[in-house]
């Protein structure tokens, strides 16, 4: 079990202020000579401080000593190259930092972009809270590139909201005598926001009526929204990326998987996973973990 020592630090300032990206790209190059390393999470609102001399040895046996992240948002680790689709805002301009140094561009909604790295040549692919933004061609692109530069034993490694878990809440708060309805308006529109972005364009009253049946099941949910919004499941918003546009759950990776050569797809928990080195809790799903799902292939 991996044990690497760390303190973190909590509070708002880190959520709201893309500043301390620049701040965290700047201390891991110091900090890291000294054994030390840095990471920020603007989803916890944490800034932690870790061993890095400890981390650094769960990469040496790697097969190969390249590591990428797609979809990497503000991540930064020296072990690591990471990739994204270029922002449009300012704010999140200045999280991902600067093109073709902190992170590479990749659209992977384009049937032409590629990540550009050799076959059969990466140990690792982390990809976090990112497929949801794609349509399904782009998860399907993504799989295909993973399956492609993964080396044989390599894992790539996905996390996603856990819609399942909010569509059992809202049948909770529906059901329940307790649950007041403004309560229940507020969390709705939550809960459709996490499946589809553009919900909100769409009135209250018509979205309740779309959640009486026993059980909220949230890929027909979804379905009946996209033909109220008229999109298909190959929708994406260039100008917006980053909308929800898909319900993305192990059943689709799975089932998207089949024609690929990963050896298995797997379920994982929480602090559970193939390699070590994800288990790094200052660094790797810290976005959401109390309502996230992971899945892991291995090539």
């Amino acid at each position: 079990m991996i044990n690497i020592k760390g303190i973190s630090f909590y509070s708002n300032i880190f959520r709201n202020n893309p500043d301390w990206f620049l701040f965290q790209r700047i201390s891991q190059k110091v900090l890291y000579k000294f054994g030390l390393s840095l990471s920020v999470s603007r989803y916890s609102c944490s800034l932690s401080l870790f061993s890095a001399s400890k981390d650094s040895e769960y990469y040496d046996n790697l097969p190969t000593q390249v590591c990428i992240n797609i979809g990497s948002g503000g991540f930064s680790h020296p072990r690591w190259t990471c990739y994204d689709f270029q922002a449009k805002s300012k704010t999140y301009k200045k999280v991902q930092g600067t093109l073709n140094k902190d992170f590479y561009h990749i659209d992977l909604m384009d049937n032409d972009s590629h990540i550009n790295l050799p076959d059969n040549s990466v140990s690792l692919i982390y990809c976090s809270h990112t497929l949801e933004h794609l349509g399904k061609k782009g998860i399907l692109n993504f799989l295909k590139e993973s399956e492609r530069v993964l080396s044989p034993g390599g894992i790539c490694r996905i996390s996603l909201p856990d819609i399942n878990q909010h569509s059992r809440l809202l049948t909770s708060l529906r059901d329940s005598n307790k649950s007041n309805e403004e309560k229940f308006d507020s969390y709705l529109k939550e809960f459709l926001y996490d499946l589809l972005a553009r919900s909100r364009d769409i009135q209250i009253q018509i979205l309740k009526s779309i959640t009486l049946e026993e059980n909220i099941n949230p890929e027909r949910i979804i379905n009946r929204l996209k033909l109220m919004i008229n999109i298909d499941d190959d929708y994406f918003d260039p100008d917006n990326p980053h909308h929800h546009v898909n319900l993305v759950d192990y059943k689709l990776i799975k089932s998207l998987c089949r024609d690929l050569s990963f050896k298995c797809c797997v379920q994982q928990n929480y602090n559970s996973s193939f390699s070590e080195i994800f288990l790094n809790k200052y660094l790797f799903d810290t976005t959401r973990p109390d309502s996230s799902i992971y899945i892991e292939l291995l090539k």
